[in-house]
């Protein structure tokens, strides 16, 4: 087989378990040697390239597992994903008023979101009509 796919195998099996919703202290443990396994093997796949320390921070999420429960209950992507809306556009608006600009592309974005304006999170209840007549 050939190592390099091996080692690309072996970082989807450390990843299904840590997006896995129930983790037992078993998995746990072999979540721990996986790790380990896999930094050394990059060491040796990869003898020119340090390990940076978004790879070193995956020996400790084991310790995080037992303390916390699943890395999916606590994790911050869908933060970073929205970060990441604002830190594109952030670029390309007026620099007057930054903070300004993103909140009216942001509140653009929402709007655009849904069908019709009646579709938005605010409006969902139904609304209580006056007395109307017909035209």
């Amino acid at each position: 087989k050939n190592p390099y796919i091996q080692f690309i195998l072996d970082l989807i099996e450390i990843v299904k378990i840590l997006f896995a919703p129930v983790v037992s202290l078993q998995t746990v443990s072999k979540l721990k040697q996986m790790i380990e396994d896999h930094l050394k093997k990059f060491r040796q796949l990869f003898p020119e390239n340090n390990v940076i320390p978004k790879q070193h921070y995956m020996l400790h999420l084991p310790s995080q597992i037992i303390a916390l429960g699943p890395v999916i209950r606590h994790m911050c992507m869908r933060f970073e994903s929205k970060h990441s809306y604002f830190k594109q556009w952030s670029s390309k608006l007026n620099f007057k008023n930054v903070c300004k600009s993103l909140v009216n592309h942001n509140q653009l974005l929402e709007c655009c979101q849904s069908e019709t304006g009646t579709e938005h999170p605010i409006f969902v209840h139904e609304k209580e009509l006056g007395p109307v007549s017909e035209v």
